[in-house]
């Protein structure tokens, strides 16, 4: 049995997912088709990050810009660690 072709559209955070559980999905789709998020009216790729528990947040808000951390579901927070712009490396 083979698995199903994975979509570039799979590529998105659903930010009410637990951080871990993102964190799993930003190493997987590594290099390709990659995770990325909508920011300054251009999609930035998540090269890395982690996950942070015992935050409080709406997913999806900013909660830090440094380090940059985003609220995500079960009251935990992903750290931005690595990101890069579209057409840049790394």
């Amino acid at each position: 049995p083979y698995a199903a072709q994975i979509a570039k559209a799979e590529g998105t955070i659903e930010w009410t997912a637990p951080a871990e559980e993102i964190v799993r999905k930003i190493r997987a789709f590594h290099p390709w088709p990659g995770v990325t998020l909508p920011f300054g009216g251009e999609r930035v790729a998540i090269r890395s990050a982690a996950a942070r528990s015992g935050t409080a947040g709406v997913p999806g808000e900013i909660l830090s810009r440094s380090p940059l951390l985003v609220a995500c579901g079960d009251g935990t927070a992903l750290e931005i660690l690595r990101c890069a712009r579209p057409g840049r490396c790394c």
